[in-house]
């Protein structure tokens, strides 16, 4: 795979079970990905610096920043009511479960200039995801009510939008990709 991607097949018809308890649900999850975070983005950080020096990515830290990825974007997913199934507690591909998420082959060579100023580099990806993640929790909130009425969401489409640009995001943040 040489792009990053992302594939949410939500349900038509959500469970209002699982989305009245979905907070409560989350917790072991949210406990998981805090932890898996800070290890991801230690992870970043010897990374940049051995772009910096080597111009590669080893490849045991992209594993693991990739697994981060796939882990939390699965997590974030299920807690933005994407989906209904529960995501497994893994970084590895998961056929089957409705969010897929594409990470590209470790690249032989980074740009070592697009990695040095790679703070400034994701700025605009900051703004964009500030400003999607804002309207991601209204819709979240509004959707929540409409699931419990009706079990329908209204707003699947603009929620894969904007959790497709807080992987973009994290995606940068972690050095796993160098292009938008």
């Amino acid at each position: 795979m040489s792009t990053l991607s992302l594939t949410i097949d939500s349900p038509l018809k959500h469970s209002r079970l699982t989305t009245f308890f979905r907070y409560i649900l989350f917790l072991p999850l949210a406990i998981v990905n805090y932890l898996y975070a800070i290890g991801a983005y230690i992870v970043a950080l010897v990374a940049w610096f051995a772009i910096l020096f080597t111009g590669r990515y080893p490849a045991g830290a992209y594993r693991f920043a990739a697994g981060y990825l796939r882990f939390s974007t699965r997590a974030v997913s299920y807690l933005m009511l994407a989906v209904d199934v529960y995501p497994p507690f893994s970084g590895e591909e998961a056929p089957g479960y409705p969010v897929v998420v594409g990470i590209p082959e470790r690249l032989e060579r980074y740009s070592r200039l697009k990695t040095f100023f790679r703070v400034i580099y994701i700025i605009p990806a900051y703004v964009a995801v500030v400003v999607l993640g804002i309207g991601l929790y209204i819709t979240v909130f509004i959707s929540w009510f409409t699931i419990m009425i009706a079990a329908r969401d209204p707003f699947t489409e603009y929620k894969r939008f904007a959790i497709g640009w807080v992987l973009k995001f994290a995606a940068l943040m972690l050095l796993v990709v160098e292009d938008y």
